[in-house]
Parts: structure tokens; sequence; C-alpha cells
């Protein structure tokens, strides 16, 4: 996150996912309003009321007019009927609001407006809805049925209406949450087959998706978060700005881009991300080798000061030395192990963590194993036989001074 301010959680958000989930269950929001001895019962429009109404409104020359079609439009319920299922119910309700004052109208019409800035309020906090627990457990108790339905929504009628643009957005975010988790598990079979043949590129293409999957959940994170500060009023221009620019972030891979990834790693191919991570290596690389050569300097010169000195000491920081009897049996005490008697290499210095990290890590050759890209597909090379590693060796001939 940009702004400094603290994580949150599920319980801080849910009082502002109320809209979002009545947008999505039943699929509206209503508002109870009485005029005299009639009590209506607006809602929220779906995309297709909105092309009905502007079928209906095509030829209307009055503001007064096309305010009393998107009244009537959004009345859903009269004294706890409802209209949702009769097809000329919006026709009906047209003439009555004809007759009612204008100032009732007006308060009608402002309502039903209200309940509309309501649902785009709402449609800013689906994405982070989609990131909650709750939303993927709805989902599945739902048994993955659109929530249009008339045995999830429970409402007679919801189900000709369509889906509202909150609906739409929930379905497609779960559908393909559900096709990420099923890919993931099948990409990680993949993977533990092709550990029997090349463990190391497994074990990085295992690091890469770590990476890839803890940067998803942080990016998910930063949406609740942002979603929550931004509700509370808490974020500056500057920060709605950068999320703004953000968006466009995605970690998540597909199937193709995995595989993609798999291919470009056996052919040796390399992204941006790949070119900036060996560059950060070879600089590695060349500061160890650097620091190397010099304390190879500095051992050949102590070297040959000690040797004017009549002193001895071997031309590398590691000598072969003789152990006594004792001394075996001291290292034995120590050890508490089977060392034998006899000539044995002694470090002059210990290596620093660091130089084994980097001899374990940096210092060596990744190699794809026995995978190999033929066309579009990675398949498996056959290994040659020990008898054909024996005819194609290298063979030399040394024939010595003489």
């Amino acid at each position: 996150m940009s702004w400094n301010l603290p994580r949150t959680n599920y319980q801080q958000r849910q009082a502002f996912y109320k809209d979002v989930e009545s947008l999505i269950l039943p699929g509206f929001l209503t508002h109870n309003v009485k005029i005299g001895h009639m009590v209506l019962t607006l809602r929220t429009l779906y995309p297709s009321d909105f092309f009905m109404l502007e079928q209906r409104t095509s030829f209307v020359k009055t503001d007064y007019e096309w305010r009393v079609w998107f009244v009537a439009s959004c009345v859903w319920m009269v004294n706890g009927v409802n209209l949702l299922e009769e097809s000329h119910a919006s026709h009906r309700i047209h003439k009555t609001l004809s007759k009612i004052p204008k100032s009732s109208l007006d308060i009608l019409f402002y309502l039903a407006v209200g309940l509309i800035n309501r649902t785009h309020t709402a449609l800013e906090g689906t994405e982070s809805f989609c990131y909650e627990s709750t939303s993927r457990l709805l989902w599945k108790q739902n048994n993955r049925v659109l929530p249009n339905a008339a045995q999830i929504s429970g409402v007679p009628g919801v189900s000709q209406l369509g889906l509202n643009s909150i609906q739409k957005m929930w379905v497609s975010f779960n559908i393909t949450e559900d096709e990420r988790v099923s890919d993931q598990i099948n990409w990680s079979n993949a993977k533990f087959i092709a550990s029997a043949s090349a463990p190391q590129g497994v074990e990085k293409v295992n690091k890469k998706d770590d990476n890839r999957n803890r940067n998803e959940e942080e990016r998910r994170a930063d949406v609740c978060d942002f979603y929550f500060y931004n509700r509370l009023g808490l974020l500056k221009e500057e920060d709605q700005d950068h999320r703004s620019a953000a968006r466009g972030m995605q970690y998540a891979a597909t199937v193709d881009e995995l595989e993609d990834e798999m291919r470009r790693w056996v052919t040796g191919e390399q992204d941006q991300h790949d070119m900036m991570v060996e560059e950060y290596k070879n600089e590695i690389r060349r500061r160890m080798e650097e620091e190397r050569i010099a304390k190879e300097i500095a051992w050949e010169e102590a070297r040959l000061a000690a040797q004017d000195e009549g002193e001895y000491m071997p031309p590398i920081p590691m000598q072969l030395v003789g152990l006594t009897h004792d001394e075996v049996l001291e290292i034995v005490a120590q050890r508490r192990g089977g060392v034998k008697a006899g000539a044995k290499f002694v470090h002059q210095h210990d290596s620093p963590v660091r130089h084994k990290l980097f001899d374990k890590y940096l210092d060596v050759h990744e190699s794809s194993g026995l995978l190999q890209v033929e066309g579009n597909e990675i398949k498996e090379k056959k290994s040659p036989s020990l008898g054909q590693q024996v005819l194609e060796r290298d063979l030399i001939l040394d024939v010595g001074d003489d």
C-alpha cells in the first residue's frame, strides 16, 4: 500500500458490504414509501428495466412524463402485492402515478434516484467483496447456481429480470476463481511429475509460483483496504490516483501463461523479470569473484613474506597436514565419529555463510534435465544408456615426454 494505514479485516469491512450483498441476493435494493392509503415499494433497476424504459419513453416530450415512467418502472410491490410476474404492471402503475400530485411524484423520483446512487457506491466495493471468504462461501452454498434463479433468490419473478451488473461481476469472478483453483491443482500435479526428471527446475518454478501467489494475496488485500479507507474518507487524492493506476497490475497466471513459462524455462528464454534477476545474480558473481581474487593476492603476499623469513606457507589457503595419534583421539572425542589417522585437508579459515549460499544457489548451472521442447509440447528426452555414453566419450591419449 502507498498509504500509511494498518491492514483491515472482514469484520471492519462487513458493514460496507450490506448493499453489495443485497444486490447479489435477492438482486436489488428496496425502499418503502406510503402515499395516502397506498404503500409503494421501490427497487433498483436491472439492465433489462432500463432497456424497457428507453423503449417506453422514446417519444416522451416532457421531463415530468419521463419521471412518471421511471418511477413506475421502479415500483415492484403495491400494498404488499408482488407485481414482478405481471407483464403489464408498469403500464397500470403509470396510470396511477399520473394522477398523484407532482410533489409526491418528485419524492418518489428522488427516492428511486437515491437507490441508483447506492448501487453505484456498491459497485465500487464489488471487487473487494469478491475477495472475501464469505463471498466464496455464498457461491458454494448456492451450489454455483446463478443468483437470480427462483430457488436461490426466493422472490417470484426475479428470474425474469436477468442479472444486474454486480451479479454479472460476482458470477464471472467466481467461475474464473473455480477454474483458477482447478488449474492450480493440475499445475501442481504436473510439477510433481516433472520433479522426478528436473527437480531443480521445478524448484525454481515453485519459487516463482509462491511469489506470484503472495503478490496476488497482497494485491487483493490492498483492494479491500483501499475500499474500506476510501469509504471512510481517509485517503488523499494522490492515493486514489495511485490506486486507479495500479488497477491494471495483475499477478494471477492462467494455465496457458504457466505452460508458456515452463516452455521458456526449458528452452532458456528469459522475460524481463528473468533478465533483471539474472543481472542481479551476475553482479553478485562479479563481486564474489573480485573478493576471491583479492584474497588469493593477499594470501600470496603473506606467503612470500613468510618465505623471506624462513617460514613455509602453502600456495593456497588449504593445507595438507598429518594427524598424530593423539590428535586423532582428540578429534574423535569432539566429533564422536570414526576419523582415521592420516593426512587431512584443514581449512585455514571457516567459510562464511554467504559463501555457502553463493556456492549453493549462484555458483551452479541450472539445467532442465531430461525435458525438451518438441513443437509446442514439453517432452522428456530419453537418457543415453551407459554403453552409449562409453562409445560417445572423448578419448584423450597422453604419450608423455618419452
